[in-house]
């Protein structure tokens, strides 16, 4: 099975490709674990870089999801059954404080 990940970030490509980089920890841990993540499941990585005169649509839309500052969160039964299918994450990327699925994870504003 693989997974094609569309990216409009070339440092996030970066450190995905290199499984990792030196400046920033974060991002390299992140890199691993996602790597750790497909390696476990016997899964391959596909990585395209979109431009961002292509993507603008979906900035649009995620730029002002992130201005309304409305806390969105997947509803539970949903994560419940993706976990029970894919297995529990280590880290959410888009949480906060009232709305996190695991105990650790990324906050936009803290």
């Amino acid at each position: 099975q693989s997974i094609l990940l569309r990216i409009d970030n070339m440092t996030a490509m970066y450190y995905i490709r290199k499984m990792g980089g030196t400046r920033s920890r974060i991002l390299n841990r992140l890199a691993l674990d996602l790597w750790d993540w497909l390696l476990a499941r016997q899964l391959t990585l596909t990585l395209q870089y979109i431009p961002s005169e292509e993507n603008k649509a979906a900035d649009l839309l995620s730029r002002r999801l992130l201005n309304q500052k409305k806390n969105w969160s997947l509803n539970q039964e949903l994560f419940d059954y993706i976990t029970a299918v894919w297995g529990k994450p280590h880290i959410d990327l888009f949480a906060e404080k009232s709305n996190a699925k695991v105990p650790l994870y990324v906050s936009w504003e803290h």
